[in-house]
């Protein structure tokens, strides 16, 4: 008897969204759910979702396979059907598993938990093949039982079971599922791990599969503590701008420095492998305080300005010789700035606009030859000076839309408003 723990859940959803591939695991936990006094006493709804990856004509098979299993169940089915093609020299198998998940979240609602078939053994197999590609403590914590999954949550109920218990119970139950021809392909490296060397380790340690679950508990606690130190230094590190303090980064020993860059960037939802945590470690806080450390990578990128990391989109190009007449009338938008100009927007930033003569409004970018006088200020400078004076990082300064009436700067989005020169 499998017997699931519902009080894993935080709440009560109205509907499990169970991922059924027709295998031995998935069969099995359709048939505990679909036995569960628990869902008819909460009148929980049971959906099944299935993924067809179009890789060889089995998934057809194995898609009426399902739906006949819905049918005899009862149970609403929902097929998906994955078409992209895995990019040339990625994983096939970590591009599936990304893409199923991609699948899952779009019929995920914030009162659904998806339910996955993942059992004892299956944590034992992550734990090994990460440990083989020198995973650190999140990769070894292994699978969670229970985790946010896109709007919802996503739950792994089997997790204590192992495949030789699934087995039984199948047979108990007389359940039929259909066998993947993927699952004796070597080449797959969870197969080869599962058919080749698995089989050896239980040889000679019956319960490995066990021990190896509990030993990623063991670390996935310790990963906890250590996620709550990181995320607790990283409350003194962080200003409310979302800007990293690099002097201070300095000033930690370096194997501690690197885990809450590490912590800061993934937070950002921006992993990065091992070599390109050392690179940003050595150029941003390594370096001398003069130099100009630029890292792109995947459409984002990190800058440095007085002792402070940026992260941010990476920047457009700035167009040259930009020069815009404008009424006012409609949005103006700005080639590499992020906000579309209107009268509020200058109103909001300190500009009477009530005093505006519209027919001369224009906009420009900058061309390194203004001068300015910022309001308050009895003289003129260079605006390349008042910018440095106002602490306006530099990668931004060619970017901030410079408002004239006629040939008089009137403003500069972003940081003043100017007198007329005396």
């Amino acid at each position: 008897m499998l017997e699931l723990a519902y009080s894993d859940l935080p709440l009560i959803p109205k509907r499990l969204l169970l991922g059924l591939s027709g295998g031995l695991d998935s069969t099995v936990l359709l048939h505990v759910l679909a036995n569960s006094t628990w869902l008819k006493q909460y009148e929980i709804e049971l959906m099944l979702v299935h993924v067809n990856h179009h890789l060889h004509p089995f998934e057809d098979e194995a898609q009426a396979f399902v739906l006949k299993l819905a049918h005899n169940y009862g149970v609403a089915i929902q097929c998906l059907e994955l078409r992209d093609r895995c990019p040339p020299g990625a994983s096939l198998e970590a591009f599936m598993r990304k893409e199923r998940y991609r699948l899952f979240n779009t019929l995920l609602t914030d009162t659904d938990v998806l339910v996955l078939a993942h059992h004892q053994d299956d944590q034992a197999e992550t734990f090994l093949l990460r440990l083989l590609r020198g995973a650190g403590l999140p990769g070894l914590s292994g699978m969670p039982k229970l985790r946010c999954e896109g709007k919802g949550l996503l739950w792994r109920p089997l997790l204590s079971y192992s495949k030789e218990e699934l087995r039984a119970y199948a047979k108990a139950h007389a359940l039929v599922w259909c066998e993947d021809p993927d699952n004796q392909n070597l080449a797959f490296d969870r197969v080869y791990l599962r058919q080749e060397l698995m089989p050896h380790l239980k040889a000679h340690w019956s319960k490995v599969s066990k021990v190896i679950a509990r030993a990623a508990a063991n670390i996935r606690s310790s990963a906890e503590v250590l996620d709550g130190y990181l995320n607790l230094e990283l409350n003194t590190l962080v200003d409310k701008e979302a800007r990293l303090d690099l002097v201070k980064l300095y000033n930690y020993p370096k194997p501690q420095a690197l885990l809450l860059l590490k912590t800061y960037l993934e937070l950002r939802d921006y992993p990065l492998s091992e070599a390109q945590l050392l690179r940003i470690y050595q150029d941003f806080v390594l370096s001398p305080r003069t130099a100009a450390p630029l890292f792109q990578y995947q459409g984002r990128e990190l800058r440095r300005y007085q002792g402070q990391l940026y992260f941010m989109p990476e920047l457009e190009a700035v167009p040259m010789n930009y020069h815009a007449l404008w009424d006012g009338k409609a949005p103006l938008f700005v080639p590499a700035w992020p906000v579309a100009l209107t009268p509020r927007y200058l109103q909001e930033q300190g500009l009477d606009i009530a005093t505006l003569d519209w027919s001369k409004i224009n906009v420009r970018l900058r061309q390194g030859s203004e001068r300015c006088r910022p309001r308050g200020r009895s003289h003129s400078q260079t605006l390349n000076k008042c910018l440095q004076e106002y602490q306006i990082p530099p990668w931004l300064r060619p970017r901030l839309p410079l408002i004239y009436q006629g040939e008089t700067l009137i403003m500069v989005v972003g940081a003043f408003v100017c007198d007329p020169l005396a």
